[in-house]
């Protein structure tokens, strides 16, 4: 069983709050506004970020399709110095599991060419959404895989890169060529779709009245979990004195108070740790109805399935053509790695698509969906599915080895071309 390729989904570094006001007592003061402005990555982290890539279209050759999304009026949406250090240590966390595997070793012995002087931007798939403080976070992560220093700076419009190891070095100056009028960029490619495909295609105002959408889903509930549900909404609505004729718009609420437990700020008056923990437990079983009731995420997740689907065969189809596995052939096998930097609710629509039996979770910041590609027997193929690390099984695959790539594919296929709601979709709240 030999790991021939590893395909990572993050979600984005630690952002501040999407919403200055959520309800009449959950509303950012000017002061408050200010310290959070504090917070965002600056100018500066954000340029030595860029300095190792280029955003791209959906292939290299293609231009960015249009100006990045901000993700929110300033300060809101913004990735924070704390997101960036967080995700660089992620990358670090990630380099420690796979780099030895795939980029140092030659059909399980050390390979003969140096890893300095592998041209990683030509090992590694990279794909972002079109907002910014996803295309950061992926920056700050592949620093952290590849070591590449975070502390280069600009002095008089030019990099300075004094402390940076000799190794990253000869990664970051090829990165240049195309700087210096020559042909090849050596830069890390960030692509992003015209489409954005990677996060589902519905408007976020869902969010503002998920029971609206579920309402044949929530008449599952046993008495006690209404009843439970029921209690915690009017202790939220006491708390935040929002009224009875308003909607209660659970994943506002709970996505700002997380925002405020990050950064060890005080919850509004009236609300506990242990309402926070209620609440977070229902808005995961509300965003997992929401993103396996099919009629719904069908439409929104249909062209992200489809595209990670040609992905995977275009792995598989290389990795079949090129039984050596050389890294002598790199340009002709293909990446190694695929990231994709996205949003949680595009990690929670993908668990849903593919069918990944995960539980209730609601991705934070910085979480990971991994698909590890093993070849079991010479050109066999199965797909191994980690969540932050815990190995999970795919409906109806358990076997020991995996999944079979071909069977991951079935379930994407299913649920394109098949809008039926899958007996399998709604579990327990519990």
């Amino acid at each position: 069983m030999t790991l021939r390729h590893v395909m990572i989904f993050h979600r984005h570094g630690d952002r501040t709050p999407l919403v200055q006001e959520v309800a009449p007592l959950m509303r950012m003061s000017a002061s408050e506004v200010e310290w959070w402005s504090t917070r965002i990555a600056t100018p500066e982290e954000l340029d030595k970020l860029s300095a190792t890539s280029d955003v791209v279209g959906q292939e290299e050759h293609i231009p960015m399709y249009e100006v990045l999304n901000e993700g929110g009026m300033h300060p809101l949406g913004q990735l924070t110095s704390k997101g960036v250090a967080e995700m660089r240590l992620e990358g670090v966390k990630f380099r420690n599991l796979y780099y030895e595997k795939l980029f140092s070793r030659n059909n399980g012995k050390r390979s003969k060419l140096r890893s300095e002087k592998l041209n990683h931007s030509d090992l590694v798939y990279v794909m972002s959404t079109n907002v910014r403080r996803t295309v950061h976070s992926v920056q700050a992560f592949l620093g952290g895989f590849f070591q590449i220093e975070s502390d280069m700076h600009v002095e008089g419009g030019k990099e300075s890169h004094d402390s940076m190891p000799s190794s990253c070095w000869s990664i970051y100056a090829k990165s240049r060529s195309k700087a210096q009028g020559q042909t090849e960029s050596k830069r890390f490619l960030i692509r992003t779709h015209e489409k954005n495909c990677l996060a589902p295609s519905h408007s976020l105002r869902v969010f503002f009245d998920l029971e609206s959408v579920l309402e044949e889903e929530l008449k599952l509930l046993d008495q006690a979990r209404q009843e439970k549900v029921i209690d915690l909404g009017q202790k939220l609505r006491q708390a935040l004195k929002l009224p009875a004729e308003e909607h209660l718009p659970w994943t506002l609420i709970r996505d700002t108070l997380s925002c405020q437990r990050h950064h060890g700020l005080d919850f509004p008056e009236g609300i506990t740790q242990e309402m926070y923990m209620e609440l977070v437990e229902y808005d995961a079983w509300l965003w997992h109805r929401l993103y396996s009731k099919r009629s719904f995420a069908s439409p929104a997740m249909k062209e992200a399935v489809a595209f990670l689907s040609s992905h995977i065969e275009s792995i598989i189809f290389r990795l079949r053509c090129d039984s050596k596995f050389s890294l002598f052939s790199h340009k002709r096998r293909g990446p190694k790695m695929s990231v994709f930097s996205v949003h949680d609710n595009s990690i929670v629509a993908l668990i849903n698509s593919f069918q990944i039996r995960t539980g209730d979770i609601l991705p934070d910041y910085g979480a990971t969906l991994v698909f590890e590609i093993h070849e079991i027997r010479k050109k066999h193929f199965y797909v191994r599915v980690l969540y932050d690390n815990r190995e999970c099984q795919i409906l109806e695959a358990d076997s020991a080895l995996g999944c079979p790539y071909d069977h991951l594919l079935k379930r994407a296929a299913e649920f394109i071309n098949d809008p039926k709601e899958s007996d399998e979709r709604v579990e327990p709240y519990s």
